[in-house]
């Protein structure tokens, strides 16, 4: 499933994978919209734009980032496109970051 998202004034999409009753979405390069909310709503396991301490018109945030994990805790979410603030910070930050060539279990 694709949910229409942005980057600035440029439209960017995040998807959705889903097998029986698990679902996996990335969100690419993006802000919050209500489209977020949505596509956060839809899947189970989250890729998650996480780039600076605060969401701008361009980038979502470690602020908006915690507020969905905080309220979806049966959700798992891994940052990415993280800047070296964030990258460097993440554990003190309370985040996980995806890694490159881990297997996740879904």
């Amino acid at each position: 499933k694709c949910f229409k998202l942005k980057h600035g004034k440029i439209q960017d999409i995040a998807y959705t994978f889903k097998k029986e009753d698990k679902s996996v979405g990335f969100s690419g390069d993006c802000t919050y919209t209500e489209n977020l909310d949505k596509f956060v709503q839809n899947a189970n396991y989250l890729f998650l734009e996480c780039c600076g301490n605060y969401t701008n018109d361009r980038h979502l945030g470690v602020d908006k980032f915690k507020g969905y994990k905080e309220k979806y805790v049966n959700k798992k979410f891994l940052a990415i496109h993280c800047c070296e603030e964030v990258y460097n910070n993440f554990e003190k930050l309370g985040i996980e970051l995806a890694q490159s060539g881990k297997k996740y279990e879904i």
